[in-house]
């Protein structure tokens, strides 16, 4: 490891002690929580924040969808989401289950508009362009 490295090691360590993470928690739970709320007006889905206290981590929001009424499973849902710019990855370990989870750790300010736009705009499309299923 360069002496350069390890200043860059210490300088990030410094940071993060001074952090003050149950601020950066609650920002986080914001986030989502408009996500959230843009996304209410949508049919044929649920939404649930699941707050970090649950997670033991990082708070989510889960977005369940109706994939019988939308017409497309929730695998195309994200990559019509993936296939527009700037993409938007959402997590899809869920996904055989028709949920998708959006895990703000990758979020800066401002980001959360994009991803409720694009939300937003992607589930009330009928058949979005690209979106193949799985």
């Amino acid at each position: 490891m360069s002496k350069e490295e390890i200043v860059g090691l210490l300088v990030a360590l410094e940071r993060f002690v001074v952090l003050d993470h149950a601020a950066e928690q609650r920002a986080r739970e914001r986030w989502l929580a408009t996500i959230q709320e843009r996304v209410a007006g949508v049919p044929h889905i649920q939404t649930r924040l699941v707050s970090a206290v649950e997670t033991g981590r990082d708070p989510l929001l889960e977005i369940r969808l109706d994939e019988t009424a939308l017409g497309r499973s929730a695998y195309a849902v994200s990559l019509a989401l993936q296939d527009r710019d700037p993409p938007v990855h959402l997590g899809e370990r869920r996904a055989p289950e028709g949920l998708l989870i959006v895990n703000p750790a990758g979020l800066q300010e401002g980001e959360p508009d994009i991803v409720a736009n694009r939300l937003v705009a992607v589930l009330r499309e009928k058949d979005p362009g690209g979106a193949r299923r799985r």
